[in-house]
């Protein structure tokens, strides 16, 4: 018995799609590979004993321990592809989340003007206001982004909010989607969790509906 793996969505650039898309898109894999490996659990429990004529000569118990040899043995195959599958799925993830991670941070945080980083990193609190106003006054771009950078790297909610309302407010959903990242360590995790995720089926599970006789 032959089973494959459906084909999953892996079409599109990252850089083109949302974050959120891009975790819809694992989502819906890793369930399609999930369900495959249900699927596949149904099809060994469905199926009987392979044919033989050796079958004649076994007793109900003999059978049954054949059935079940079988059976473990279909079951393994479709884990190992099921694991390696899943793995694979969060590999391809990673990798996507990693390109547009590289996306965003050019598109947030990429400031051409070293003086006004410099400036920036150097400035107050309140000095870091007074960047916006004259960023949003003169529309010196460079000068808004660089306050944004390092109120970014403060934490000031005041000063992010003021950068989006007056100097940059096409750029908020960009940053929304940097705030959205999944952490690094949450990727690793799921990939640490695979073999949680994806377990060997009991014996009970692949022969529950089969028969012997």
């Amino acid at each position: 018995m032959a089973m494959k793996q459906k084909q999953l969505n892996t079409r599109g650039d990252p850089k083109v799609k949302s974050i959120q898309e891009i975790q819809e898109e694992h989502s819906r894999n890793i369930a399609q590979i999930m369900m495959g490996f249900k699927d596949d659990q149904d099809q060994i429990q469905k199926v009987g004993l392979e044919a033989g004529a050796y079958l004649v000569r076994l007793t109900s118990e003999q059978r049954l321990a054949v059935r079940q040899d079988q059976a473990l043995e279909k079951a393994r195959e479709a884990h190992e592809r099921t694991l390696a599958a899943y793995r694979a799925e969060v590999d391809r993830y990673e990798e996507q989340v990693h390109a547009k991670r590289q996306e965003l941070r050019a598109k947030n945080f990429f400031v051409e003007s070293t003086e006004a980083v410099s400036a920036a990193l150097g400035a107050d609190d309140s000095a870091l206001m007074d960047m916006l106003e004259t960023s949003a006054l003169t529309g010196n771009v460079e000068l808004g982004k660089a306050a944004f950078v390092a109120a970014h790297r403060r934490g000031l909610g005041d000063v992010i909010a003021a950068y989006f309302e007056r100097v940059n407010p096409e750029g908020h959903d960009a940053y929304q989607e940097w705030l959205d990242l999944p952490d690094p360590e949450a990727i690793e995790t799921k990939r640490r969790a695979a073999e949680q995720a994806v377990q060997m089926p009991t014996i009970d599970r692949l022969t529950a509906r089969s028969t012997v006789s």
